[in-house]
């Protein structure tokens, strides 16, 4: 399934490239918010996959025409699937960096991930770091799309340990549309 979801991705990204203009327009400063859809894949003691809904914002500073900084909050709502009864949260925290050509960036971030899976009998609260990449295009309007993929370490909360870490995955791909406000 998780395969699907990648080439999935792939196409949104391809797509995404082609909404951008050759505009030379640059990264502006102001606040950001999105609106979008969220698919996550967990293994925490077994495979779990998820779909939901997702809300952003950010606040872009413009260092140039080529680099801007994005301090950023991310939330999702999600229901699980491949045999799972439930659902999923994701709280995200981030800080990124993107390199802009004209309306399109690319950027890569760094964030603090909380996870909270609830299934039939039992729940998990999960933390992770993490690391992450955006595909975008912000057109001159404001009017935003991303494409957003995130890879953070699962940690689990240990009485004895505040923080151990165990051999758990989870990978998200988030598609946004959004605007930005000068």
């Amino acid at each position: 399934m998780w395969r699907a979801w990648r080439r999935i991705g792939m196409g949104l990204a391809l797509g995404l490239c082609a909404l951008g203009t050759r505009a030379s327009a640059q990264p502006a400063n102001g606040f950001g918010a999105a609106l979008g859809i969220a698919a996550n894949y967990y293994s925490v003691t077994k495979p779990y996959s998820s779909a939901g809904g997702s809300l952003a914002g950010d606040m872009q500073f413009a260092v140039n025409d080529a680099w801007s900084l994005n301090p950023y909050l991310m939330l999702t709502g999600e229901a699980l699937f491949e045999g799972a009864t439930g659902g999923a949260s994701n709280g995200v925290a981030g800080f990124e960096v993107r390199r802009w050509w004209g309306e399109r960036f690319i950027g890569a971030h760094l964030a603090a991930y909380s996870t909270f899976i609830a299934t039939r009998g039992s729940s998990r609260h999960l933390y992770a770091p993490g690391i992450g990449i955006t595909l975008g295009v912000e057109r001159a309007d404001g009017l935003t799309y991303a494409l957003v993929g995130d890879l953070p370490r699962i940690f689990l909360p240990v009485a004895a340990f505040p923080l151990v870490h165990i051999n758990e995955q989870q990978a998200g791909l988030r598609l946004h549309v959004g605007y930005r406000f000068r």
